[in-house]
């Protein structure tokens, strides 16, 4: 429950330049046509994506155990994963609330054909033609937030 708040907080204003503005997320319709992802606060009606079947399919990157040592190995996989499914015009989206607790992961692995401990599970499909150009989202200045001392 106060992941929700939290993200619905941080979802869908446009009053002010931090956080995701409503205009970025999908409408009720596209999200209705992803089973699986976290549950955003609707955006308005968008034509940019139509009836669009991606194709969508579900990757799970896992280890061998569920240590400190295996955790930066996955940060790199996922790193090359996420680069090469880019340059081959996939578009991908890390679903990581799925892995954040061991029940969740306990879960994943059951379903799983091979042992292992899942760490991310990255949807990947083909991304839409042309269409709407979607704005990017605002960003705060990076003096905001980040102090380099020399």
């Amino acid at each position: 429950m106060e992941y929700q708040t939290e993200l619905h907080w941080w979802s869908g204003h446009s009053s002010t330049p931090e956080g995701v503005p409503s205009d970025a997320l999908a409408s009720a319709a596209e999200s209705a046509r992803v089973d699986l992802g976290r549950s955003f606060p609707p955006g308005s009606p968008s034509a940019r994506r139509g009836d669009l079947d991606d194709n969508a399919r579900l990757l799970v990157l896992s280890t061998a155990a569920d240590s400190t040592a295996e955790w930066p190995h996955t940060g790199e996989a996922l790193s090359v994963l996420l680069l090469e499914c880019t340059a081959a015009g996939f578009a991908t989206c890390a679903l990581t609330h799925i892995t954040e607790l061991p029940s969740g992961r306990r879960t994943l692995a059951g379903l799983l054909p091979k042992s292992g401990v899942p760490q991310v599970v990255v949807r990947v499909g083909t991304a839409p033609d042309g269409g709407e150009a979607i704005a990017p989202t605002p960003r705060r200045p990076l003096t905001e937030f980040l102090t380099v001392r020399r």
